[in-house]
């Protein structure tokens, strides 16, 4: 039974994730590190894994945009993700380095801030 309830999160968890990053460009990541968490990972496994399906979100959004016409602004993008890259590198890192607990505080406080942020 708990394998089923695991899966049902975790699709469930999946496919609201998915709709969000499609909509919204963001915030699939906030969904889906909860809905690893509720299937039983670690917070360290829970963002490791919710990063790589990200990727593949963001992957499926962005060609969905492309091959729908959509044109993207290149001379904006290009430059944030290569700052992003050693970021995104270094994070990884870090990742392996910080407590669960550390962990769940950076997120939490992270997904607050942004609330506060959008909402003033």
């Amino acid at each position: 039974m708990k394998k089923k309830k695991t899966k049902l999160i975790l699709g469930v968890g999946g496919l609201v994730s998915g709709l969000l990053n499609g909509l919204l460009g963001t915030g699939g990541g906030i969904l889906a590190i909860p809905a690893f968490r509720m299937a039983g990972y670690q917070q360290r496994y829970a963002q490791a894994n919710a990063s790589v399906f990200m990727l593949a979100m963001s992957v499926v959004s962005a060609a969905v945009l492309l091959f729908s016409g959509e044109r993207l602004d290149w001379a904006s993008a290009l430059p944030v993700a290569a700052a992003g890259i050693p970021g995104a590198a270094a994070g990884a890192l870090l990742l392996n380095k910080l407590s669960n607990r550390v962990l769940q505080l950076i997120f939490s406080l992270l997904i607050l801030a942004s609330g506060v942020r959008i909402l003033f």
